[in-house]
């Protein structure tokens, strides 16, 4: 099977000292860069893929882009790498944003488009499972889920040499902690960089899978203080990203031989919030306020802020959904499903048993990151995923019970109408 190929990278990393985002927990604008904030694009025949070094995108940015993309809006999905060393863009989510990096990013998002779509070429496709690694960890139970997969994609020109990688793991980049001020694309930028070395000319991109609940060895409640961790370092994002780029080099790959045309399927989907009780909210909002009176901590004195910047904003809310998509992709018989926040582990394992094709790629943060999506079991949990994360996010209240099922039974429409299979019973 033949596709026409074509990638580029845009370099959308800020020159003066701007805000981060990733933790409520820091303080104080960027230092510089330890590595480029990267926009890259990946063009599949009349498809395209932009992966952004930025923690989250609000789906007015995303919207922006898709619009002013030279692809179809709906053959365009706007993914963020989830890196918590990027800059702040997300307009009323995730702390005070910078402005002039938002329009930074969304410009060069174009521009990769632009040019991935100018310089496609005839190429094969391959694909790699080169199974569970050993770095993500399931931050809420401990242990290191079988289902975390290193999956990628390789497409070859017609003489021989790789174009172009998509590579894809579902576990959060926070290699890196509150303490660091420099811009990073944290272990992914290390993992392209090795793909990109052991194939010079090609052009890496990461996409980061349902990691909503999967990190690399810690807690959420871990980055709510600035206390030094001598793990969470550059060295170690350098390891991490390099041991599964060699993964990728190193597992069996198989050619994608079925002749069938690029096809996409969006599907509409409203997510709703739990109710806000404002009472509530005002008995958090005084709690907060006395533990911040007696806190040394500056971390968790900065969280507290956070927070009770929070309740002023959640008790004037009258927002009770937010509307976004689900949306998925056949390239002949590899399936692509992009979701929206940050669902769990579990949905993406869900969604992929249901798929007849090669390989089937499930992806998070793509077009709009409103918060996390827990499934339905871990809501008795509680945890931060579950009560605490949506304050951060800008959102009135955690989603209600159930978003997470809707989001997979979506794609699963979608999935088995692109795949030619009966539609759910």
């Amino acid at each position: 099977m033949t596709f026409l190929v074509g990638a580029k990278v845009e370099d959308a990393t800020p020159t003066w000292p701007a805000r981060l985002s990733g933790f409520a927990a820091r303080r104080g604008l960027s230092i510089g860069a330890h590595d480029p904030i990267s926009v890259r694009a990946l063009a599949v025949d009349d498809t395209c893929l932009i992966c952004i070094d930025v923690v989250g995108l609000d789906d007015e940015t995303c919207a922006q882009i898709r619009a002013s993309s030279p692809f179809a809006d709906d053959h365009v999905f706007v993914a963020a790498t989830h890196t918590h060393g990027g800059p702040a863009v997300m307009n009323g989510h995730l702390g005070t944003y910078d402005r002039e990096a938002r329009q930074l990013i969304a410009l060069a998002a174009v521009r990769a488009a632009t040019g991935a779509l100018r310089d496609r070429q005839p190429a094969t496709l391959e694909f790699a499972d080169a199974g569970p690694a050993p770095v993500a960890t399931d931050r809420r139970r401990g242990g290191r889920p079988a289902e975390a997969r290193m999956q990628a994609l390789r497409w070859k020109s017609e003489a021989g040499t790789t174009i172009a990688w998509l590579a894809t793991y579902p576990c959060h980049p926070v290699v890196l902690g509150p303490n660091n001020r420099l811009f990073t694309g944290d272990y992914p930028a290390a993992l392209r960089d090795r793909l990109e070395e052991v194939a010079p000319g090609s052009i890496a991109v990461f996409a980061t899978g349902c990691a909503g609940d999967i990190n690399v060895g810690h807690n959420a409640a871990a980055s709510f203080s600035r206390a030094a961790d001598l793990r969470r370092t550059f060295e170690e994002a350098t390891r991490i990203g390099r041991l599964l780029a060699n993964l990728v080099l190193n597992a069996n790959w198989c050619a994608i031989a079925e002749i069938s045309p690029t096809a996409t399927r969006t599907e509409p989907v409203v997510l709703t919030t739990s109710p806000l009780d404002g009472r509530s909210v005002e008995m958090q909002r005084t709690e907060w306020q006395a533990q911040l009176d007696e806190t040394i901590d500056e971390g968790h004195a900065a969280v507290l802020a956070e927070w009770i910047a929070w309740s002023a904003t959640a008790r004037a809310s009258t927002k009770s959904s937010w509307v976004g998509s689900v949306s998925v992709v056949r390239w002949a018989s590899v399936t692509l499903v992009f979701l929206p926040g940050e669902p769990f582990l579990q949905t993406a394992v869900e969604i992929a048993r249901h798929s007849v094709s090669t390989a089937c790629l499930v992806l998070g943060y793509t077009n709009g990151c409103p918060g996390y999506l827990p499934p339905a079991d871990a809501y008795g949990d509680g945890g931060y995923e579950v009560t605490d994360a949506h304050r951060y996010y800008g959102m009135p209240s955690p989603f209600s019970q159930g978003c997470a099922e809707l989001l997979r039974d979506r794609a699963v429409d979608g999935m088995r109408e692109l795949e030619g299979v009966s539609p759910r019973a």
